[in-house]
């Protein structure tokens, strides 16, 4: 899981993100900062105590690393999303560099329209299976596809002429 965040206010070496479902268990350790010019910078999650509202995450920046309010954070780590005011966004086509949002849902797992409210039972089987044989099914039978190909080949090479 992803959780993408911004940050929020910077102080020397700390930055300060928004945060909320973080908590204690997750095992975040580090983050990426991704600033508007390009640069990807890591920089180490500061854990909260236990007892704490996770309304923001620290994060100590490395000697001569910048932030800036509103540099773009990804941390990757179980969030205990159902306790936030997150959004979920499904992403599909990563492995094949071709990222595409699939869908948004609330933090109730609640698949969400384009204005932001949830469809109703109906609508959202519908529009989760159009997702599932757009993406997952396609998926599938490339892999099927794949299988097939390298069973004719077993060396892996193609056909020879």
């Amino acid at each position: 899981m992803v959780y993408v965040s911004e940050v929020a206010g910077v102080d020397g070496d700390l930055a300060y993100c928004f945060g909320g479902g973080f908590y204690a268990r997750s095992r975040a350790a580090r983050a990426l900062l991704a600033t508007p010019a390009g640069d990807r910078l890591m920089a180490e999650f500061l854990p909260l105590p236990p007892d704490a509202i996770d309304y923001y995450a620290s994060l100590h920046l490395q000697a001569g690393v910048r932030a800036h309010v509103g540099d773009s954070v990804l941390f990757a780590f179980r969030s205990q999303v159902f306790v936030s005011r997150s959004r979920v966004v499904a992403v599909g086509g990563i492995a094949r560099d071709n990222a595409a949002v699939l869908g948004v849902c609330d933090a109730m797992g609640n698949v969400l329209d384009k204005d932001g409210y949830p469809l109703g039972a109906r609508e959202a089987r519908v529009f989760v299976d159009r997702i599932w044989d757009r993406y997952i099914a396609g998926w599938r039978r490339s892999q099927d596809k794949r299988q097939q190909e390298e069973n004719q080949y077993p060396s892996g090479g193609e056909a020879l002429a």
